[in-house]
């Protein structure tokens, strides 16, 4: 009984050390990232932080800073940090590696905006 007990104690320690599927994508998302597709290099995405996003579009020199309230199961919900109102923004992302990620919704003005990155 005590071997039981012990096997036990051993799987929630081992299962509590492990990373959450939300901290390892952090990791990966952390730092530079540069449009290739649909249009190369109209937008960088720079994850500063877990909590802070800068978007910068290269034709009209914008940087707009989001913080990022909640990144879980392929999706990232943002609050802009230059806008009067609060209002978030819920878009979709898929990790293909380390390197290299899509973002769909970042332009709610525009229906199909898959966007891929690739980390600078």
């Amino acid at each position: 009984m005590k071997k039981i007990y012990l096997i036990l104690a051993l799987i929630i320690g081992l299962n509590s050390c492990t990373k959450s599927e939300s901290e390892e994508e952090y990791e990966i998302l952390i730092g530079s990232f540069t449009e290739v597709s649909p249009i190369n290099e109209r937008v960088q995405l720079e994850f500063i932080s877990k909590t802070q996003l800068r978007r910068v579009i290269s034709d009209v020199k914008t940087n707009t800073t989001f913080t990022i309230k909640q990144l879980n199961k392929n999706e990232l919900i943002l609050d802009c940090n230059e806008c009067d109102v609060e209002s978030y923004q819920i878009v979709s992302y898929r990790i293909f590696d380390k390197n290299k990620f899509e973002i769909g919704g970042f332009f709610p003005a525009e229906s199909n905006d898959i966007m891929i990155f690739q980390r600078n």
